[in-house]
Parts: structure tokens; C-alpha cells; sequence
């Protein structure tokens, strides 16, 4: 059973994943495939150095502490969010927190690739940064229990 405090999560999440997903579909064109599965979630939208950075998260110690793999199924998933999120939770709150120097590392990569993304209102890359940048408290408020 979920905690109020992880409704509370659900809830707020719920509602940035609508209104990113708003904006993806407003600011995608025919010709423009949209990528709705697999690392595709995690890239979806960006330019392709930012793709490249977003897609080397994966293999990079960010993507254990952080879990991507659970991120990129709720960025993706399709109906109902809150088994995709549980899924999140659990793995990030399972894993060993990701070190002070993986942030920095991930937060250098990521801004030297998606800085015009975020810059412009991509909503990926304001989702990765925002995952990135706020970590800490993202997990202590996910994991306590």
C-alpha cells in the first residue's frame, strides 16, 4: 500500500507527466516521429547531441543509483502511471544513492549536451535536468518511509 506522502508524489507527478506530455504533443509535427517505448521515452523530442547525451545515462553509474530504466518506462508509459512510478520508486529506493560526484559528473554531460534543449523548453531535457539536479531531495522524499 502507498503512503500519502507517495499519493502525494503520484499526484504531483501525474500532473507534469500531462502537461509535458501536453507540450510534446503540441510541439510535434507529422513528419516528425515521436518515440513512445523503450530508451526512445528517454530521448523523445531532443537534438541529436542531446539525444546522445540522454542515451549515455545509460551506461553510466547514474543510470544504477538512479534508476533510468524505471524512468524511462514512466517517461514512456501508456494509461496508468502509478505502477510504472512504484516500479521507480522501488529501484531508486533499493539502490545504493548516487554519490555527490556521479551527480556532478551527470549534470557536467548532460549540460554540455542538452544546454540548447533546456534552454529552449524542451520538456525532456527540463525532465532529465530537473531528475538530475534535484536527486537528493527527490529521494529523500520518495524513500522515507
Amino acid at each position: 500500500m502507498l503512503s500519502s506522502t507517495q499519493l502525494s508524489i503520484i499526484l504531483a507527478l501525474s500532473i507534469s507527466y500531462a502537461f509535458v506530455s501536453a507540450q510534446s504533443v503540441a510541439n510535434s509535427t507529422a513528419t516528425a516521429p515521436t518515440p513512445t517505448t523503450g530508451a526512445g521515452g528517454l530521448t523523445a523530442g531532443l537534438s541529436p547531441g542531446c539525444q546522445a547525451a540522454a542515451g549515455g545515462l545509460l551506461s553510466t553509474e547514474f543510470s544504477s543509483c538512479a534508476n533510468i530504466i524505471g524512468l524511462v518506462s514512466l517517461i514512456s508509459a501508456q494509461g496508468g502511471l502509478i505502477d510504472p512510478l512504484s516500479n521507480w520508486i522501488s529501484g531508486v529506493c533499493s539502490a545504493s544513492p548516487c554519490s555527490s560526484a556521479t551527480l556532478s559528473t551527470t549534470s557536467t554531460s548532460l549540460n554540455a549536451g542538452c544546454g540548447a534543449d533546456i534552454q529552449k523548453g524542451v520538456p525532456s531535457a527540463i525532465a532529465l535536468n530537473t531528475v538530475i539536479t534535484n536527486y537528493n531531495p527527490i529521494r529523500e522524499m520518495i524513500c522515507t518511509q
